[in-house]
């Protein structure tokens, strides 16, 4: 009985562990941290976007030049900021410099990557590609979690 329990609480860490996991992407010295998606309305257009943390690293300055997905025709980098008292949105066409050392947290009411005429809604639990691009050439693979009610997660992040 003792092997058992032992055996299930083995097998529940496990399980448990695999998203966490999932939630973190590394490569060449760029870190992403929980890239995250709210579920979206069944209306026409289909629009929303994506949050997550990215980390530099290394001993130079990065600049994110693009993001891409298949669930999307037109992904965008962008920023909301205030500009005479009204919040306005708009696109970061020569991208994002993150310094050395330092990062970029992607949040609502701030930067996001915006995905535009979706496919179809993005409901509570799916998942979805998303693919970073840096200028030097480096890519950055994620996948992002549709979930409600995670918009300090990207706040909580630091690496």
């Amino acid at each position: 009985m003792k092997t058992l329990k032992c055996i299930t609480v083995g097998i529940l860490l496990a399980v448990c562990a695999i998203p966490l996991q999932a939630h973190e992407y590394s490569g060449n010295g760029i870190h992403v941290d929980h890239p995250w998606a709210m579920p979206t309305p069944p209306i026409q257009p289909i629009n929303s976007a994506a949050y997550l943390a990215v980390n530099n690293h290394r001993d130079a300055d990065i600049r994110l030049i693009g993001v891409t997905s298949p669930i999307s025709r037109d992904v965008s980098i962008h920023q909301t900021r205030m500009d005479n008292g009204m919040m306005r949105m708009e696109a970061l066409p020569e991208g994002l410099v993150i310094k050395t050392g330092q990062h970029a947290r992607f949040k609502p009411g701030g930067l996001h990557i915006m995905l535009r005429d979706l496919d179809q809604p993005l409901k509570d639990g799916d998942r979805f590609p998303l693919e970073l691009s840096f200028e030097d050439g480096t890519l950055v693979k994620v996948e992002v979690y549709v979930e409600r009610g995670v918009s300090n997660a990207t706040d909580t992040h630091n690496h």
